[in-house]
């Protein structure tokens, strides 16, 4: 990850891997350009829910109730 990401960003982006308890299934590594730290951070976190979901689609309940899915801006 980005060493300019602060602690929060690093773990906001993991969020969906600890909250589907599937931290230790996956390793990840992810390629960000462009727009802000924290745009990215929330890119990346979109990424790996959107993976889980092909993964399994039954974690998508679970990653859409805390707020994890169709959180992309329009812009």
């Amino acid at each position: 990850m980005n060493t300019l990401w602060t602690p929060s960003q690093r773990i906001a982006a993991k969020r969906p891997l600890v909250s589907t308890d599937t931290g230790a299934t996956f390793n990840v590594l992810a390629n960000v350009n462009g727009g802000g730290v924290a745009g990215q951070a929330d890119a990346v976190r979109l990424g790996i829910t959107r993976a889980l979901m092909l993964f399994n689609a039954e974690l998508r309940k679970q990653l859409k109730a805390e707020g994890m899915v169709n959180t992309r801006s329009a812009r």
